[in-house]
């Protein structure tokens, strides 16, 4: 008896696709603890050492509330702990987000890998963030000419919305309307 094994295999793909990401997350934490305690002293001293296994320590709990859904329907995880998972995460990201900069920087990227303004080298990452938001196309104008066309498109002449309005674009200012009260509105009285 059962299904053919054609069946089977097509009945079990949701299962077996996410046993094999659970199988490639443990293997991943497993290497990251792994190395972290095989850094050599000289490498990673207590410090170091305590820095990444907080980093090891995130990603695991980030992992678990990625697929909270999965543990929780497998009751590995109640409500209860769920919650406390969360506010785990939390309190470690705090503790991990002192060494953020450093953790990227140890990786040595470029500043031209990286394309990025903030978090250079030379400390100068106003001045940068500055030169690259004036470099920006989209900084060049109010309004890029394709929000106005994507406009035109939308207001139509009918109710049928078969006719775009020949508007022009960008619209002109209103006139300023007039004052109340002064002279004028005195000499109405």
């Amino acid at each position: 008896g059962g299904l053919p094994p054609k069946d089977a295999v097509a009945a079990a793909g949701v299962a077996a696709a996410a046993a094999s990401r659970a199988h490639v997350q443990l293997h991943l934490l497993r290497c990251f603890h792994a190395s972290v305690g095989a850094a050599p002293a000289d490498v990673a001293g207590d410090a170091e050492r305590g820095v990444l296994q907080d980093l090891v320590r995130l990603h695991a709990m980030a992992t678990m509330q990625q697929y909270l859904g999965e543990f929780r329907d497998d009751d590995v995880l109640d409500a209860a702990q769920a919650s406390q998972l969360r506010r785990a995460i939390a309190a470690l990201a705090l503790r991990v987000r002192r060494h953020a900069v450093t953790l990227v920087e140890a990786y040595n990227f470029s500043d031209d890998f990286l394309n990025s303004a903030i978090g250079r080298r030379d400390g100068d990452v106003y001045t940068a963030l500055q030169e690259t938001a004036l470099q920006e196309p989209l900084n060049h104008a109010a309004v890029v000419p394709e929000a106005y066309r994507e406009l035109r498109k939308l207001i139509r002449r009918d109710g049928e919305g078969t006719h775009p309005v020949e508007v022009g674009w960008p619209p002109e200012a209103p006139a300023a309307a007039p004052r109340r009260g002064g002279a004028a509105a005195r000499a109405r009285l």
